[in-house]
């Protein structure tokens, strides 16, 4: 603590020395999301919703925290009290009860090829999945649907991944652009990494049926693509979590099951 301590300090004492080191640092541009909650706390107007964020509101628009959250906080509560819990460090791979319970939400089960690790929240997985990409996979670009996340293009962009878009949703006639996708799937070189919404699209909210993840898993598996399912969503888009776990659970399972070559498919998880 007093080697930390000091150090602070010296970085402190010697700040006016090295500003100009950061003089040439051009500021960020302003987020888009975080712009539109500022814009609504300025609002005055009584009747204002703020859509900016995929989060739960009380009619006063304020955190709806649910039940089920409260009662897992008492559940934490006790246990650190009780000392069954500490603070002590995860491994590398993060805490393995929860990786497991993650892994079993996702996916149904938790069969012995499916592995899993922990990261900082749903983007820090998306980056580390970018630079996974970059390091060891053939085609160092990603196929996006278009649109998509916003953040997924800078992300990706800067994971060093060259950024390519898919045909998914047609604005003018305001539903799935299926057969664009799966042109734009067909005309991709074999083996290429395709981001998909597992459910609750960010940000149409238009999701693809059954019998379209059926075609899509189709042409994934005669191309060979690689399939990476960001699911942010689950539970939230029909209210029932099985549900929403369709197409990751068909994809890993009777979409893209081979007997002759192994597969990795991708899942970014936010809990």
């Amino acid at each position: 603590m007093i080697s930390t301590t000091r150090a602070l300090a010296r970085i402190r004492v010697s700040g006016h020395r090295s500003s100009s080191h950061f003089a040439t640092i051009p500021m960020a541009p302003p987020d888009a999301i975080m712009g539109l909650n500022d814009d609504y706390a300025k609002e005055s107007n009584p009747l204002k919703v703020n859509v900016g964020i995929g989060a739960y509101r009380t009619d006063e628009g304020k955190p709806f925290v649910l039940s089920c959250v409260r009662e897992a906080e008492g559940i934490l509560a006790a246990q650190m009290a009780s000392g069954e819990l500490n603070q002590e460090y995860s491994g590398i791979a993060g805490c393995p009860e929860f990786v497991g319970n993650s892994i079993e939400f996702a996916y149904g089960n938790r069969p012995q090829n499916i592995q899993g690790v922990q990261t900082l929240s749903g983007t820090g997985g998306l980056r580390i999945w970018g630079e996974f990409l970059k390091k060891f996979h053939p085609h160092k670009n990603i196929y996006l649907p278009n649109p998509t996340w916003g953040n997924h293009i800078p992300i990706m962009a800067n994971a060093g991944l060259e950024v390519r878009k898919y045909r998914y949703y047609d604005f003018e006639k305001r539903k799935v652009d299926t057969q664009g996708l799966l042109e734009d799937m067909d005309a991709a070189s074999d083996g290429s990494c395709f981001l998909l919404h597992a459910c609750a699209h960010n940000p149409t909210g238009y999701d693809l049926s059954k019998a379209e993840w059926g075609e899509i898993s189709q042409l994934m598996k005669k191309k060979s693509h690689l399939p990476f399912f960001d699911c942010a969503y689950q539970g939230f888009a029909s209210g029932n979590s099985e549900t929403d776990a369709y197409s990751i659970r068909w994809v890993c399972g009777p979409g893209l099951r081979s007997e002759t070559k192994p597969l990795l498919i991708k899942c970014v998880l936010s809990l």
